[in-house]
């Protein structure tokens, strides 16, 4: 795979270790106050996103991630994407109080029904994030995807199956 591919569980491993270097990491990638609080975990994540990204966030549940990334300016768009609709009524309602928040100023943040990547199409997106699932159903998201290869830069913090992801990618 041409892209590049950040496992930030393993920076999450050293910032345990290091906690000193991965505060200041968080820290330096919020550049605007936001009304979110991500745990430390998906500030983490949300610091590897490149500036100006159109990101899917594979997984979203409650769509703070996206929002998050929208807060700060440091994205053009977001796609948040889940398999069931109670998590994705939950992100549509986190978006909307977005919206009401920052008026003109709110970047496009659309919610989609999708079983992994499957509704993603070609060129929606150039970063995807998946964070907070398994290894192996991170992987066979992966596999399964055929639009895995127009992404630039994949973001994964799998919570099981760390050496699975490693070995298979």
């Amino acid at each position: 795979m041409g892209q590049n591919i950040v496992c930030p569980q393993h920076q999450y491993i050293q910032y345990r270790k290091n906690r000193t270097d991965m505060t200041d990491k968080i820290n330096n990638s919020e550049t605007k106050k936001t009304r979110l609080r991500l745990s430390e975990r998906l500030k983490l994540v949300a610091s590897f996103v490149p500036e100006g990204s159109r990101v899917a966030d594979i997984g979203t549940d409650h769509g703070y991630v996206p929002i998050y990334l929208a807060e700060t300016g440091k994205i053009k768009s977001a796609l948040a994407m889940d398999v069931r609709k109670g998590p994705l009524a939950r992100a549509d309602e986190h978006i909307e109080e977005y919206r009401r928040d920052a008026g003109d100023a709110a970047i496009s943040i659309e919610t989609r029904l999708s079983n992994g990547l499957e509704k993603l199409y070609a060129g929606e997106a150039d970063t995807v994030i998946i964070a907070g699932m398994g290894g192996e159903l991170m992987i066979d998201i992966i596999k399964n995807s055929p639009v895995i290869g127009t992404l630039k830069e994949m973001i994964l913090s799998p919570h099981s199956d760390k050496d699975f992801v490693r070995k298979n990618m």
